[in-house]
């Protein structure tokens, strides 16, 4: 139930505009473009 209980409450934030789950998910996507960014420099 447990287990449960966190991914339903990682979807209801998502829902309500607030989701710290997607947040690091975000940043982790623009850290990779970064690199892309300055592999096509180099």
């Amino acid at each position: 139930m447990n287990r449960r209980r966190k991914v339903s409450s990682a979807t209801v934030r998502d829902i309500d505009g607030v989701p710290e789950f997607d947040e690091r998910k975000l940043s982790k996507l623009q850290k990779k473009m970064l690199e892309i960014k300055v592999d096509s420099r180099a």
